[in-house]
């Protein structure tokens, strides 16, 4: 990945210093979204450089085709079906396996989603392997500590081929000679990788959330997710670092044109912003605000996102016309930051008419709303 991104992959060296105590005491189960082909390589790689042992990897099969599966179950690949719904030996093996690494304390990771998000807004969490893993629990008495983990990229070479896909194209399937395309697709400085690692996010048994809108068949079980589940992802959601291209999109797609200096000064206010919910949240933090607009445009003109309309410090940049999918893509990596402030300005327009003695009902009924909305 070296070719591709900076060498050093950007993490928190407080937070690697707390996992490796974890990873020392506990069996740890590394839960993360998926963005890319290579998320769980990028985090095994920052492990192992940290003298962190390599976890084994639970993938889909659709990855399992000659040429990659060899070499994919040497490094600690387990590829899986994505639908056994109906198919009890499949199940039961699967199961079985997971109980066997429990046991075994042997270190996994895998993205809950099941696949990746084409516009990173949240895809429902799957189940099985939650279940699965809380059942080895149970039986071999052994507490499996779930590491929310983020990984972000300045800029993701799918980008193109997913928003594309979101439009309708068909999905390629996974094969030798679509993974030789897709190295040759990697011949571009995409900028860095920046990995973020969350304390262990706690389960209660217990508690279970109600998917909104199906309140009257809220007793099916399918239609009942564990609060757990949700958990880990908003826990991964609150670490998610925010990269200075996301804000750069971010900016143009709602003032179309702006010079370096109109950006510089549009980004030292987002960045405010973010800061007041999580000082570190920020992948350039502490670098000067004209460098890391510089580079950045740099990275987004290179890959045809953005253009610079004229020379000279006059100079303006603009979304290219047909990218505004994808520069919508690493907008919506900065947007968990953003949105509580957005909900707040929209609830207050809407409800500014109504009577002083209806407004806080109001209020809170909208914000509920947006809510639900904006969920999934």
């Amino acid at each position: 990945m070296g070719m591709v991104y900076e060498r050093t992959i950007d993490v928190n060296p407080k937070e690697i210093k707390d996992l490796a105590k974890i990873m020392r005491r506990h069996l740890v189960a590394f839960v993360m979204t998926n963005k890319s082909y290579i998320d769980m390589f990028a985090l095994g790689i920052a492990l192992i450089r940290h003298g962190l042992p390599w976890p084994m990897i639970f993938a889909g099969v659709n990855l399992s085709f000659p040429g990659f599966a060899q070499l994919g179950r040497k490094i600690g690949i387990i590829f899986i079906r994505r639908s056994f719904r109906d198919n009890l030996i499949y199940k039961a093996t699967l199961k079985h396996y997971i109980a066997a690494l429990v046991d075994h304390r042997l270190h996994f990771m895998w993205a809950i989603e099941g696949t990746r998000s084409r516009i990173v807004k949240l895809v429902w969490p799957k189940m099985v392997l939650l279940k699965y893993i809380a059942d080895a629990e149970e039986e071999f008495k052994e507490e499996v500590k779930y590491i929310p983990v983020s990984v972000v990229y300045d800029l993701i070479s799918d980008v193109q081929d997913m928003t594309e896909e979101g439009r309708g194209k068909e999905k390629k399937a996974e094969n030798f000679t679509w993974m030789m395309n897709y190295f040759r697709k990697l011949n571009n400085n995409y900028g860095k990788i920046s990995l973020r690692f969350g304390p262990p996010v706690e389960k209660d048994d217990e508690a279970i959330t109600t998917i909104p809108n199906l309140e009257t068949l809220a007793g099916h079980k399918e239609y009942t997710l564990p609060r757990f589940a949700f958990e880990l992802v908003h826990a991964i959601n609150r670490i998610t670092p925010v990269t200075t291209a996301s804000l750069i999109c971010t900016i143009l797609l709602s003032k179309f044109a702006l010079t370096k200096t109109q950006i510089c000064n549009d980004i030292v206010a987002l960045m405010e912003l973010i800061e007041n919910h999580k000082p570190d949240a920020l992948v350039d933090r502490g670098a000067p605000i004209g460098e890391s607009v510089q580079n950045s445009n740099n990275l987004l003109k290179r890959s045809n996102l953005i253009k610079q309309i004229g020379d000279g410090v006059k100079a303006k940049y603009s979304i290219v016309t047909s990218s505004y999918l994808p520069a919508t893509y690493y907008s919506n990596m900065s947007l968990h930051y953003l949105y509580h402030r957005a909900f707040i300005e929209l609830t207050l327009l809407k409800v500014r008419d109504n009577k002083p003695e209806d407004q806080t009902i109001a209020f809170w009924q909208e914000i509920m709303s947006l809510r639900n909305v904006f969920k999934f």
